[in-house]
Formats: C-alpha cells, structure tokens, sequence
C-alpha cells in the first residue's frame, strides 16, 4: 500500500472512531436528560424544611411565605415589605409542581400565612421538552397541581 491509500485508510477509521464516539456521546445525554425529566415526577424530600417549620417563631407580624423551585428560593423581599412582614422562604431548586405537591401542607399550610407566594412551572416545562410524548401530562399536572395550591390557599379559614 503506498502513502496516500495508507492515509486515506487512517482517516477513515479515525471518522468512523470519531462517529461512534459522537453517537455514544448523544445518546449518553439524551438518556441522562430523560433519566433527570423522570426524577422530576418523583418527590424529593418532602420533610426538607421540617425542622425549620418547628423552629420557626411568630414575630408578630403577618406571615408571607414563597413556595415552589428555585426562582421562589431566590426571591427577596426588601424595604417595606420586608420590614413589615415575616418573610419565609419554602422553595427548592430544580423542584417540579408535581415534587413541590408533596409539601404543600408542611410548608405552606401548617404555616397558617397571610400571603402565599407560589412560583413553580419551570421545571414541569423542563420535563415535559425531554420526555416525548408527556407534554400533555405535564401541563396538565401543572394546572391541576397550581390550581390545587390556589384554591387551598383561598378557601383555607383564617384562624
């Protein structure tokens, strides 16, 4: 075999090495995207917050707690508000609303708030993009689970 067909043959075997390699790395991702959009559906940890829940003290001052993923677990309120308000914080990043259900009572509820903040949706449409076919099934999820979360908050009597 001369130079150039000995070359030609090199390359060859290093492009189908390198597609295989791409293949492998492809549908490594996509089944840890799926494997991590399936996690989504399953709580987490539904005591989290359980020992601060007992810790917590009244202050006097009206109660708002902000529920849901990360975006609630960031959020801040400052000045006035701050000031005038207890301002507790229950939220979880990368929670979905279905992960965030199994709280609901423990963190929202039994904390008898004057305002509930609920911020979560974000991680549902995550795991609804990687599962083909589960679109539908999030989103109905998701309203049913927020709607849920509204409605016990609204009908709950304020003791």
């Amino acid at each position: 075999m001369n130079w150039p067909a000995a070359a030609l043959v090199v390359l060859s075997l290093l492009c189908l090495l390198l597609a295989g390699s791409l293949t492998s790395a492809v549908m490594g991702a996509r089944s840890f995207f799926q494997d991590r959009s399936e996690l989504r559906l399953r709580p987490i940890d539904p005591g989290r917050f359980a020992e601060a829940n007992r810790a917590l003290q009244s202050s006097g001052k009206d109660r708002i707690v902000i529920f849901g993923d990360s975006r609630a677990h960031q959020t801040t309120v400052s000045g006035d508000t701050g000031s005038a308000w207890q301002v507790v914080s229950r939220g979880v990043s990368g929670e979905s609303s279905v992960q965030a259900s199994y709280r609901f009572q423990n963190d929202v509820i039994d904390l008898r708030p004057r305002v509930v903040l609920i911020v979560t949706g974000i991680n549902d449409a995550v795991a609804a993009a990687n599962l083909p076919g589960m679109e539908r099934a999030a989103v109905a999820n998701l309203k049913a689970n927020v709607s849920r979360f509204a409605v016990t908050v609204v009908i709950r009597p304020r003791c």
